[in-house]
């Protein structure tokens, strides 16, 4: 019983890992194809876009030639020590995005011609939540918020710088002004004195 059950999980393991030497597909730019190459063959991919790019991860393992006829067919040829699978990336028709494929060295399997009618889809777009922040930019500061102030500043002319001889001269201006006005009050006083004497004498007079 445990032989048979054994037996049938290969079976379809191994019908699950079936692959079509020939093959048409629509590519999804958001996955990465699988093709199987034996060691020591090729196999031909084509396009449906001039090549403008096309290299491996890994140089030593798969060769890549394009076409000499035309511009649109590459062929990915698997060397004899191939062990490990490595990866392909073709990019066509001017578009950003690249068509990625796993070549994996297979003994049982092997792909000779995959034609790739179009293309769809892209990278798949993951918000981690950052901010993607131009470094060309200044960052926009924060808000200033201005309190309103209970004192009213005023400004002060600084004073001027008196000279010796500006001060003198004041002094003196000062000294003059206050000379004067003891002489006019004197001189009054003297007329005042005078007027009484002489009506003093006119009064004596007529008596």
């Amino acid at each position: 019983m445990k032989k048979f059950v054994l037996v049938a999980f290969f079976a379809i393991a191994a019908n699950a890992e079936t692959v079509k030497r020939i093959k048409s597909i629509a590519f999804d730019k958001g996955k990465v194809e699988k093709i199987y190459i034996a060691a020591g063959m090729a196999s031909v991919l084509t396009f449906p876009c001039s090549i403008d790019e096309a290299f491996s991860g890994n140089e030593s393992q798969i060769t890549i030639r394009t076409s000499p006829t035309t511009k649109k067919q590459l062929t990915v040829l698997m060397s004899q020590t191939a062990s490990m699978p490595t990866n392909l990336f073709v990019r066509c028709g001017q578009k950003k995005d690249p068509m990625v494929f796993d070549i994996v060295p297979s003994r049982n399997k092997h792909q000779d011609y995959v034609k790739i009618r179009s293309s769809f889809g892209g990278a798949d777009y993951e918000d981690s939540g950052s901010i993607l922040v131009n470094s060309s930019e200044k960052p926009n500061p924060e808000p200033v918020i201005k309190k309103k102030s209970r004192y009213k500043v005023i400004e002060i002319e600084p004073e001027k710088e008196v000279t010796k001889e500006e001060s003198n001269s004041a002094i003196q201006k000062l000294r003059n002004k206050k000379t004067k006005k003891i002489i006019e009050v004197d001189s009054e006083s003297e007329k005042r004195d005078e007027l009484k004497k002489e009506l003093k004498k006119e009064v004596e007079g007529k008596k």
